[in-house]
């Protein structure tokens, strides 16, 4: 019986540790996402929206495929037929960056996602706004952070630093198949993501993930904060980019060069540290300091 009073009284201390550091990182984003916002957006139209943290991503409910215009369908004709691959997005025009689940989805191919983006710049309107989940990687043995620096090619922001991730994969009908996507997980893709970016295999365990919006692209991103790596894993090139590995110590000095970030890949690192560099370590130092 002693053992078993002794067994719940560390459970219970455990729950409560636990529900002790999810009020303080609410507590830490709610004061350090104004902060973040005003720093990345100051001196420019608004680039950057965070919506705020979450401990576990929502499901997603993709209903029907997007309707569009005749000049957006035929101009989707057009960049199709010049396509070498063209695969499934889905877009959320309502979502106000509240805490639904699920969040209700629309489908579409690359090919429409661009020709949206296109008339609407045409017509002064926001783009159209695709999901998608991404992840700081962080080796604490290292005491490096992982992150990804985007290809000549890239569809937008060229050969600078972000955070690992992508589009959601919504699940599609073509006759007589099912295609699964990434079903109705953000988790799934952010783990696809990452291992076809990195060629790593991960997990969300329980980081903090933030919902944000990249307001000039129009992604809608949900970023796990601190997803962790163990020593015997390593980062490899690919046809999107190449890795961006950044000691602890440099960090810093990192995110005072702008020029060299996607805006949001900075803003999400700049509130993993706010939060306590979740994944890095109890006792992580960044050139001395401490993260917060």
């Amino acid at each position: 019986f002693s053992t078993f009073s002794g067994l719940l009284g560390v459970v219970r201390f455990a729950f409560s540790a636990y529900t002790w550091i999810r009020r303080e990182l609410s507590s830490k984003a709610k004061s350090a996402i104004p902060r973040i916002e005003r720093f990345i957006n100051e001196g420019n139209a608004k680039l950057v929206t965070l919506h705020g943290i979450v401990k576990t991503a929502p499901k997603i409910h993709v209903s029907n495929r997007i309707e569009l215009d005749g000049q957006t369908r035929k101009l989707a004709s057009d960049i199709r037929a010049r396509l070498v691959l063209n695969e499934a997005h889905a877009v959320v025009p309502d979502w106000d960056g509240s805490d639904v689940d699920p969040i209700r989805a629309l489908s579409c191919d690359f090919a429409e996602l661009k020709a949206m983006r296109e008339v609407a710049k045409t017509r002064n309107r926001p783009p159209p706004r695709p999901l998608s989940a991404n992840a700081i990687l962080v080796s604490p043995s290292t005491r490096t952070l992982y992150l990804h620096r985007r290809d000549i090619k890239s569809e937008t922001y060229k050969s600078v630093t972000h955070t690992f991730g992508g589009a959601y994969k919504p699940p599609l009908k073509v006759d007589p198949f099912d295609i699964p996507g990434d079903r109705d997980s953000l988790d799934f893709t952010m783990v696809r993501e990452v291992f076809e970016e990195s060629g790593i295999l991960v997990r969300h365990f329980a980081e903090p993930i933030c919902k944000s919006e990249e307001v000039d692209t129009g992604f809608i991103q949900f970023v796990y904060l601190g997803v962790r790596l163990d020593k015997n894993q390593a980062v490899i090139v690919n046809d999107e980019g190449v890795a961006d590995p950044i000691l602890f110590d440099e960090l810093e000095k990192r995110l005072g060069q702008k020029e060299r970030w996607v805006p949001s890949g900075r803003a999400h690192v700049l509130l993993w540290l706010a939060l306590g560099a979740p994944g890095a370590g109890m006792f992580a130092r960044f050139n001395g300091k401490r993260p917060v």
